[in-house]
C-alpha cells in the first residue's frame, strides 16, 4: 500500500506540473534580481552565472544575487510541495508522502547548488565548466533530437514504449562519469561535479516528464 501511495503522489506531482504549463501549481515567480539569468523564462542548462556569489572573492552584489537564488529556490520547493499536498487531500489522500516522494517542478531546479568544495575559486570553477559544458550539452542536445524523432512523432502507445530512451541515454552518461570511463575518464573531481550537475538537471526533467 505504501508503494502505491508513493507512486500515486509522484504521478500527481507530475500531472500538477504538466497541467500548469510553464508555471506549475504553487511555484512563485522568479524575483527581478534573478531575471537577468533567464532566457525564455528559464535558466539555460550549464549557465551558472548566478552561482558567482558563492565564492569568496565575489562582490556584494553577486552575493546578494546568490542569496536571492537560494531563498527563491527554497520558497519554490516549499510552495510547490504545499500545493502537491493540497492536491492529494482533494483526492482523498491524507497521508504525508515524505521527502522521498517529492520531485521538484522544473522551475525549482534552476537554482540548485553544486557540491563544490569550499576552497574552490571562481576561476577554477569557470575553467572546469568551460571544459565539460560542451560535452554535457552535446549529450543533452543529441538526446532531445532523439526524443523529437521517436517520442514526439508516435502515438500514445509508442510514446510509452520509447520514452525511456532519453532518460536512459542521460542516465548512462551519468554512470559513465561515476565509473570514470570514456570522455569523462580524464576529468578532475571538480569537473566531474560540474558535468554531473548539468546532466542531472536534464535527467530530472525527463523523469518528471515521464511520470506525468
Amino acid at each position: 500500500m505504501r508503494a502505491f501511495q508513493l507512486g500515486l503522489s509522484a504521478i500527481l506531482i507530475g500531472l500538477a506540473s504538466a497541467s500548469a504549463g510553464t508555471q506549475p501549481q504553487g511555484v512563485p515567480g522568479v524575483p527581478p534580481a534573478l531575471s537577468s539569468f533567464l532566457h525564455k523564462d528559464i535558466v539555460e542548462s550549464g549557465d551558472y552565472r548566478w552561482l558567482r556569489g558563492r565564492f569568496a572573492d565575489a562582490t556584494a552584489v553577486d552575493k546578494q544575487v546568490f542569496i536571492a537564488a537560494l531563498k527563491w529556490n527554497e520558497q519554490c520547493e516549499s510552495q510547490s510541495r504545499t500545493a502537491m499536498k493540497g492536491l492529494l487531500v482533494a483526492m482523498g489522500q491524507v497521508f504525508d508522502p515524505g521527502e522521498d516522494a517529492y520531485a521538484r517542478p522544473a522551475p525549482c531546479r534552476q537554482f540548485v547548488q553544486l557540491p563544490i568544495p569550499a576552497d574552490v575559486t571562481w576561476p577554477a570553477f569557470s575553467a572546469a565548466l568551460d571544459r565539460v559544458r560542451p560535452y554535457a550539452l552535446g549529450i543533452i542536445r543529441a538526446t532531445a533530437l532523439l526524443e523529437q524523432q521517436v517520442i514526439d512523432q508516435g502515438g500514445y502507445a509508442e510514446q510509452l514504449r520509447t520514452r525511456p530512451l532519453g532518460e536512459q541515454t542521460l542516465r548512462f552518461a551519468w554512470v559513465e562519469s561515476q565509473r570514470h570511463e570514456g570522455q569523462t575518464a580524464a576529468y578532475s573531481s571538480l569537473e566531474r561535479i560540474v558535468y554531473e550537475g548539468i546532466l542531472l538537471r536534464a535527467l530530472d526533467d525527463r523523469d518528471q516528464g515521464n511520470t506525468a
